[in-house]
């Protein structure tokens, strides 16, 4: 896990799958909806977007394609109305699902 960004950050699971990561996305993505925090104004909620990507263990892909396919997968997440997790799968073809 690492900061990527002002308020983006970064998890890289070398043996997951895409529907293993997509799991653990929503894992946290409910974990933090559940979840208030206090401050001074007094208790609040916080929501989480996640951009998920994968790509075939068998094609050679710089990491930086990788992290891109995550940030396409992410601004579509937020797009959509936030708070939700959308995955990007790079196979040869271009795949939001």
């Amino acid at each position: 896990l690492w900061r990527f960004g002002g308020e983006e950050f970064t998890v890289l699971m070398a043996d997951a799958d895409l529907a293993a990561a997509a799991k653990l996305a929503e894992n946290m993505r409910s974990s933090m909806e559940l979840t208030s925090f206090v401050d001074a104004n007094g208790p609040r909620r916080i929501s989480i977007s996640v951009g998920v990507a994968s790509i075939c263990p068998n094609r050679s892909q710089r990491p930086e394609h990788l992290v891109d396919l995550a940030d396409q997968a992410l601004y579509e997440a937020k797009q959509k109305g936030r708070n939700k997790v959308v995955t990007y799968q790079s196979m040869g073809d271009q795949n939001l699902a």
